[in-house]
């Protein structure tokens, strides 16, 4: 190889005694390099690499080293669409009700949801239409949202049963998962799921009793968290579903957190294959939640409690070590046929514009009016390769625009939610640092050091810092 170029897409965290953590974020290679191979790969870009050398092969394996006429964004983009145009798998987000019986404040479709459940016709016109994709379809991913989807549970019985039998007579793949509040998730709710292949549920656990209480009540203002509680002690064990708990943080809850990682372990609920938790912010992200703007958190504040809060809940076996994915900014709303069907038929690409009937791009009873959609041409023109936030970015790999809502409908922003970046900006060497401590290959007392260490967002820039 020859005139060889360092990746803009390379990573580097210095360390003490002159090592460097490096990743690669198009390849997601990682590695420590001591001063020799710093040095090597400083001096690999200055003249015609040796590939026979082990050390260079190495770089080029992991990409941190590329040839010239090597066209890495252009790659990145190639992959990236072969990714976003595969029609193998048809993905549909369904609300059997837009009902809740939850009165949370921060609720992205706003306290005032109107008492409606899905139509038979709709029902109807969703088997139509995945029966007109059969020919092509090899996966049918079935995705139960609502309001409370569980309000209506004979609905998900009777749409996942005639859903089912298409897949399979004509041996489709189905997978189907809900996010629901857990208030009506008992033993036999789950059973009724489970044998209907709902493989994964969401519930939302806003921190200890007290705090959760106070923010996700029932609409009379009565608690919740006991029953929800005592509702997945009695499906983890017994009912093989996997249960993940999401916990929205904010400035009013966020000292609670830890208390509720340890109240899921005096439960115990540590330690169980089918369990864990995850942290998300709660944002301003459209009109019907802006009245929480004021306790929303700033990226880096959140980012710094996220990371202490992943290291808690690692060692109380509640979660897994987040890790770096490849293009997560693909979700269903940038693929043509993937669509979210609310209970009236009407269709939409994001979830968080349910309750903005202007933002809705079509019905389920004219699918053929779709392409015509300004608003469904938008959702699939849209693409991070024409975001300079995004081109000019080394997270582009991993984060590919992170969430396509946030640039096509900047308006409902407030606070940091109008800034498009995910929080792995905010904190990548704290995340891939920690990666590197779990393989045994650093130690946070001898290798770690704030001032030098820590991530500096604006070093992320597509090739800014390429040389370690």
């Amino acid at each position: 190889m020859n005139f060889a170029s360092q990746s803009n897409y390379n990573v580097f965290i210095p360390l003490t005694q002159g090592r460097t953590l490096a990743y690669n974020t198009r390849t997601q290679a990682f590695s420590l390099w001591d001063n020799k191979d710093i040095n090597i790969y400083k001096s690999a870009t200055q003249e015609s690499i040796n590939i026979e050398y082990p050390k260079l092969q190495d770089f080029v394996k992991g990409g941190y080293i590329v040839a010239d006429s090597f066209d890495e964004k252009g790659e990145i983009e190639r992959e990236y669409n072969l990714q976003r145009e595969s029609s193998g798998l048809l993905s549909l987000t369904i609300l059997p009700t837009v009902s809740c019986n939850f009165g949370c404040d921060y609720c992205t479709q706003g306290a005032d949801k109107p008492h409606v459940k899905m139509f038979p016709e709709v029902q109807d016109a969703i088997v139509d239409f995945v029966k007109s994709k059969v020919p092509k379809i090899k996966a049918l991913s079935v995705h139960w949202f609502g309001g409370e989807p569980l309000l209506e549970p004979g609905i998900i019985r009777s749409l996942s049963d005639r859903l089912l039998e298409i897949c399979n007579r004509e041996d489709i793949i189905y997978y189907s998962d809900i996010i629901t509040n857990g208030w009506f998730l008992n033993s036999k709710v789950a059973q009724d799921l489970y044998i209907r292949q709902v493989k994964s549920i969401q519930i939302t656990l806003d921190g200890s009793e007290d705090f959760h209480d106070r923010r996700r009540h029932l609409l009379g203002g009565k608690p919740t968290f006991q029953k929800i509680i005592q509702n997945i002690k009695e499906v983890v064990d017994t009912i093989p579903l996997s249960i993940t708990i999401r916990v929205n943080i904010d400035a009013r809850n966020k000292t609670s957190i830890m208390a509720l990682i340890d109240d899921l372990v005096s439960e115990d609920l540590s330690g169980c294959d089918n369990l864990n938790i995850y942290f998300a912010p709660v944002e301003s992200r459209t009109q019907e939640c802006h009245q929480v703007c004021g306790s929303t958190m700033g990226k880096k504040d959140y980012g710094d409690l996220e990371v202490e809060l992943y290291r808690y809940a690692y060692q109380k076996k509640l979660t897994v070590i987040p890790k770096p994915t490849q293009f997560s900014g693909i979700c269903t709303a940038l693929k043509a046929d993937d669509l979210v069907i609310l209970p009236n038929g009407d269709l939409h690409k994001c979830l968080e514009t349910v309750s903005e009937n202007h933002h809705k791009v079509g019905s389920i009873f004219a699918l053929k009016n779709l392409v015509n959609d300004p608003h469904y041409q938008r959702w699939l023109n849209w693409s991070p390769f024409q975001e300079k936030t995004c081109t000019n970015c080394k997270l582009l790999p991993t984060c590919s625009g992170s969430c396509a809502q946030k640039y096509l409908n900047p308006e409902n922003l407030q606070g940091e939610a109008a800034l498009p970046c995910p929080i792995w900006k905010y904190k990548l060497h704290e995340k891939l640092f920690w990666m590197a401590e779990e393989k045994g290959m650093v130690s946070r007392s001898t290798d770690w050091n704030d001032e030098i260490s820590a991530t500096d967002p604006s070093s992320l820039k597509a090739g800014v810092n390429n040389s370690c």
